[in-house]
């Protein structure tokens, strides 16, 4: 067994120590080395964090308080592009049939979208240009080449998934970008998920309203026999 003096342990005692807290989001872990120096000091490290969506307690996947933290043209010009989505299917509920030809203006109004998204994403990489490479660019190119044919056959069950599919992932797309500040990323989420349901809605009613209109017809025409 190792026996040290009186004065060896008092001289490794009086040694000062640095502490190092490493900071990985909310994590701590505290290093101890130890130090020549006459005086104690204290730096932090904190992790970096990989997109503005992270907040202290982690990944905070949406927020209502964010939202409401919008800008009022954002807010007021992302809210009212909601107006053309929802207003197709809710005219449909009320009326008990499906339109064709406002499922066909809605599908355009979509394309519409999924282009200025696209556009929206170019121009975020205009400031940035030293970020820019074809496989970032090519999401912006993307959009409007999925809006285009789902136009071409519309309008058909086909077109409202593509056209749905295709804003759920503009919307993942633009709520995962850590250069979008982040009331920016949860209106995207908020907006892409009401103009999903709504095409989702219109696709439900192109069959039941259709079908219930149908069956009517047949019992009519029964009944007449």
């Amino acid at each position: 067994m190792l026996h040290l003096s009186s004065a060896a342990i008092y001289e490794r005692l009086s040694k000062p120590t640095i502490q190092v807290p490493v900071q990985m989001f909310h994590s701590t872990r505290i290093v101890n080395k130890a130090s020549h120096g006459k005086t104690s000091h204290i730096f932090r490290f904190q992790g970096k964090s990989t997109s503005s969506a992270k907040t202290k307690g982690g990944f905070e996947f949406f927020s209502l308080r964010s939202v409401i933290s919008t800008p009022g043209p954002y807010m007021l010009y992302g809210l009212g592009g909601l107006i053309p989505f929802m207003s197709a299917p809710s005219y449909m509920y009320l009326t008990g049939e499906f339109n064709p030809t406002i499922a066909q203006a809605q599908l355009v109004y979509g394309a519409c979208i999924l282009s200025f998204l696209g556009g929206v994403s170019w121009g975020n990489h205009l400031n940035r240009p030293e970020k820019a490479s074809l496989e970032s660019l090519s999401y912006s190119i993307l959009l409007p080449l999925v809006a285009w044919p789902a136009v071409l056959i519309s309008p058909n069950p086909t077109s409202f998934l593509i056209m749905t599919c295709g804003i759920i992932y503009a919307g993942a797309k633009d709520t995962g970008t850590a250069s979008y500040p982040r009331w920016f990323q949860n209106l995207r989420f908020l907006l892409s998920t009401l103009v999903a349901l709504s095409l989702s809605a219109t696709l439900i009613f192109r069959f039941t309203l259709e079908s219930d209109r149908i069956h009517e017809t047949d019992k009519h025409d029964n009944s007449s026999e």
